[in-house]
């Protein structure tokens, strides 16, 4: 019997080896041709760049290429949907995505985007726990555990199901591929991206900005975030929205389909945040005239208005010949400011 099953053992080794060894040679196979492929084809940048920037003209492209999460000192970057436009354009960039263990707590994936013309990649290993977060158990879920967030709420630790895994495999794997085809992108590219992105958004919103409102409600209404959520986060009625206004709340949008954050999150740091300016108020006001400043510590920005001023910062009043101008009045270029001495003088080249 001893010797019988060590015979089986022996021969699933072998086939194991087996399959390894193809499984290696297919590897070896297609990445030799992607190698040749790029070389028979090579990349131009200024291809690149012309197809890069048609895109970033159409409205509906910028509106989406852009995210902008309004959590801490928040954060904001290109979205998803920009980085795989930018990969498709720079061509000979390839995806591969690779399951490398699994068991029935949870799933470990390998995620590679390997720029076959100059032989670089990067290489990410996510693990997806068969677990999905509620705030309620509906009838009949499996709970496994129950814990609180840090806001005190109690959460259910569910079971997922083979939709939900589906689905935190897809959000890992497009924030991953996002991050590393976004390195092999270069800086100069991007910037110029991001300034033609909101020029486009700019021109849009001031076209018609009620067209763009309602387009914006109708896509956060799409991702289940209803409207009185929209006017709790502004601060104010939504029956005019400014351009800025605008350009945030199409940021936090996409934050929101991207992953990035939830609008739960959003508008719990927002009241958190709101009634510690309303305990520096109270405490400002018991202490002598003339102290306010100093016994409250200043006013804390809301979630809103730190959204709002960093947006701000970064958007610059563009002049008639392309270039922008800085709040000292000054005109400046891609490549650096004019003269102070001489504000009518030409961007340095």
């Amino acid at each position: 019997m001893a010797t019988a099953i060590s015979n089986v053992n022996d021969t699933l080794a072998e086939q194991g080896n087996s399959m390894a060894l193809v499984l290696a040679a297919q590897l070896q196979a297609e990445v030799q041709a992607q190698v040749i492929m790029a070389e028979r084809n090579p990349r131009d940048w200024d291809q690149v760049r012309e197809k890069l920037l048609k895109e970033c003209k159409r409205g509906s492209f910028a509106a989406a290429a852009r995210y902008n999460k309004p959590i801490g000192k928040g954060v904001q970057g290109f979205s998803i949907r920009f980085a795989e436009a930018a990969i498709q354009c720079a061509k000979h960039v390839h995806v591969t995505v690779r399951t490398i263990y699994e068991d029935d707590e949870q799933r470990k994936i390998q995620i590679k985007v390997f720029d076959a013309q100059e032989g670089i990649s990067y290489a990410d290993e996510v693990s997806i726990e068969k677990t999905i977060e509620r705030r309620s158990a509906p009838a009949g879920a499996d709970v496994i555990r129950t814990r609180k967030n840090k806001n005190g709420d109690q959460l259910y630790i569910l079971a997922a199901t083979e939709d939900d895994l589906l689905n935190k495999t897809n959000a890992a794997k497009s924030k991953s591929i996002r991050n590393s085809g976004l390195r092999l992108i270069p800086g100069w590219l991007q910037e110029e991206a991001h300034d033609q992105i909101k020029l486009t958004n700019k021109s849009q919103d001031e076209k018609n900005p009620d067209a763009s409102k309602q387009k914006l409600f109708d896509a956060f209404g799409e991702v289940g975030v209803d409207v009185s959520s929209i006017k709790k986060f502004l601060g104010h009625e939504a029956g005019v929205l400014t351009p800025l206004e605008l350009q945030t709340l199409r940021g936090l949008y996409q934050a929101i389909k991207d992953g990035e954050v939830t609008m739960y999150q959003v508008l719990a740091d927002l009241e958190k945040e709101r009634a510690r300016d309303r305990e520096k108020d109270a405490a400002a006001m018991k202490g002598a005239e003339g102290e306010v400043v100093g016994s409250a510590g200043g006013t804390v920005a809301s979630v809103r208005d730190k959204i709002l001023n960093r947006e701000k910062k970064n958007a610059a009043p563009t002049t008639i010949d392309g270039s922008t101008s800085s709040p000292g009045g000054s005109a400046s270029g891609n490549a650096g400011n004019a003269e102070k001495s001489d504000p009518s003088a030409n961007p340095k080249p």
